[in-house]
C-alpha cells in the first residue's frame, strides 16, 4: 500500500510524516501527536512495518478521539499500548491476507 500524506480518522484529517527522530520518541517505530493531528513514521523501516505502524498509530488516535484513552488510564492493570499492539498486528494481518492491502 502506498502510505498517504494524509489520512482521515473519525472525520478529522491527520498528516502522516516520515521522520525517524520524531518517530523514535520513547523507543518506538512511530508516534502520534494528538493535538496537532500528526502521525510520524520511521522512513527507514520496511514497507510492511510502516503499514503496520500506520495502523497502530491510527488506533492510538481513535482511542484518544473517542475517550477510550482517558477511561483506560483509570482502570488498574489495563495498558492502552498492549491493547493497541495486539489489535494493530491482528488488523494488519487481516487486511494483508484478505488482499485489502496490495503490494
Amino acid at each position: 500500500m502506498k502510505i498517504p500524506k494524509k489520512v482521515r480518522i473519525n472525520g478529522f484529517d491527520w498528516q502522516v510524516n516520515f521522520d525517524a527522530n520524531v518517530a523514535y520518541a520513547g523507543d518506538a517505530f512511530g508516534s502520534t501527536h494528538y493535538h496537532k493531528q500528526q502521525i510520524f513514521l520511521d522512513p527507514s523501516e520496511t514497507q510492511q512495518k510502516k503499514e503496520q505502524c500506520l495502523i497502530h498509530e491510527a488506533m492510538h488516535a481513535i482511542f484518544w478521539q473517542t475517550g477510550l484513552w482517558e477511561r483506560l488510564k483509570n482502570i488498574q492493570g489495563i495498558k492502552e499500548e498492549e491493547i493497541i499492539q495486539a489489535l494493530s498486528f491482528g488488523v494488519y494481518q487481516f487486511l494483508r491476507e484478505n488482499k485489502f492491502l496490495r503490494d
